[in-house]
C-alpha cells in the first residue's frame, strides 16, 4: 500500500504542472462544444472558467469509471464475463443515470393524467436506481456481500435475479424521458469503452497483434501507423465524450462547481426592460435567449445597466 503511495506521489510530483493546462484545454474544449449548440463560440483565452469546467469534466468522468471499476477484475476484463458477474454489474452501471438525472433534472413531479404513465415509470427507474446506488456504495465501503453468511448470500442473489427487469424498466424509463435517455447513452459510452479494453487485454494474453499494413511492410512502419491510428482514436473517443458531455450534462451542472447552468434573469438597459435565460455571461459579452421572442442574442456588456437573477 505504501509503495503504491510513493508512487502516486511521485507521478504528481512530475507532472504537477501539467495538470492545470491539461484541465485548462478540456475547459476550453467542453465551453466551446456546449457555445456551438448556440452558434457561438468563446476564444478569449484568459478565462479562470475554462479550469473548473475541465475539472468539472475530469471529475465527472473519474467518477463514474472509479464507480463502474469496483468489484472488477481490470488486470484481465475477460475474466469478468460471466453471468454471476456481470448481471450485477450491469445492474449497477445502469442504475447510475438514476442519481445523476435527480442531481441534474430535480426528483420529477406527476403533471397531469395524459402523462401519468410516462412518469410513473420514470419514478420507478429513479426510486430503484437510487435504491441500488446506495446499496453498492454501502457494500463498496463495507463489503457487505463478501462471505457465506445469509445476509451476503441474499444480497447476491437478488443482484442477480433482479438486474434483468431493473435493465428492461431502465430501457422502457428512458424511452419515455429524452433526458433519461441521453443520461443512459452517456453510460452506454463507457460501457463500450470497458468492452473494448476487454477486447484489448484478450488480444494481449493470445499475443494478437493488429496488422494495419501489409505484411511486407517495415516494423517501423507498422509502429508509426499504429500510433497515429491510436492518436486519432483517442482524439475521437475524447470528443465524443466532450460533445455529449457538453449537451447533456454541462448544462444543468451549476457554474460554481465546473458546469453553465442556464439562469433565468431580467435585464434592464436603456431599450428596456428583457426577460432573458442567460447561457454565457463574460466581462465582455452577455449570450441569452430571449424569454419573449425565444431567439439567441448576443449582447455586449458594457450596454447593460442593471442584471436581476430571477431564479428558477
Amino acid at each position: 500500500m505504501l509503495g503504491n503511495l510513493e508512487v502516486i506521489l511521485e507521478f504528481f510530483r512530475e507532472n504537477y504542472i501539467k495538470f492545470p493546462i491539461v484541465l485548462y484545454v478540456l475547459g476550453f474544449a467542453v465551453h466551446n462544444a456546449y457555445l456551438s449548440l448556440y452558434g457561438s463560440y468563446e476564444f478569449e483565452l484568459i478565462q479562470a472558467r475554462y479550469i473548473l469546467s475541465g475539472i468539472g469534466f475530469l471529475g465527472f468522468v473519474s467518477l463514474c469509471v472509479v464507480y463502474m471499476s469496483f468489484h472488477l477484475n481490470l488486470s484481465y476484463l475477460p475474466d469478468n464475463y460471466k453471468i454471476k458477474i456481470v448481471l450485477p454489474w450491469l445492474l449497477r452501471v445502469f442504475s447510475l443515470p438514476a442519481i445523476l438525472y435527480v442531481f441534474l433534472h430535480g426528483q420529477p413531479v406527476f403533471s397531469d393524467v395524459s402523462t401519468a404513465k410516462e412518469e410513473l415509470w420514470l419514478w420507478l427507474y429513479l426510486s430503484f436506481g437510487q435504491l441500488v446506488v446506495l446499496s453498492s456504495l454501502t457494500n463498496i465501503i463495507f463489503s457487505l456481500t463478501s462471505g457465506n453468511d445469509i445476509y451476503a448470500k441474499t444480497v447476491r442473489t437478488l443482484s442477480l435475479w433482479c438486474a434483468l427487469p431493473f435493465l428492461i424498466l431502465c430501457f422502457y424509463a428512458s424511452s419515455q424521458s429524452s433526458e433519461l435517455k441521453s443520461l443512459v447513452m452517456f453510460i452506454v459510452y463507457f460501457l463500450a469503452g470497458f468492452v473494448g479494453l476487454s477486447f484489448r487485454h484478450a488480444d494481449r494474453n493470445y499475443n494478437v497483434e493488429p496488422d494495419y499494413l501489409s505484411p511486407e511492410a517495415k516494423e517501423e512502419h507498422e509502429n508509426s501507423f499504429q500510433l497515429v491510428v491510436g492518436i486519432l482514436a483517442l482524439c475521437f473517443v475524447c470528443w465524443s465524450a466532450i460533445s455529449k458531455y457538453s449537451e447533456n450534462i454541462y448544462p444543468y451542472i451549476p457554474t460554481a462547481i465546473g458546469g453553465s447552468k442556464i439562469e433565468a434573469a431580467t435585464l434592464y438597459s436603456g431599450t428596456g426592460v428583457t426577460p432573458v435565460e442567460i447561457i454565457q455571461e463574460s466581462s465582455k459579452w452577455f449570450l441569452i435567449r430571449n424569454s419573449d421572442t425565444k431567439k439567441i442574442e448576443k449582447i455586449k456588456a458594457s450596454s447593460i445597466d442593471r442584471v436581476v437573477y430571477t431564479g428558477e
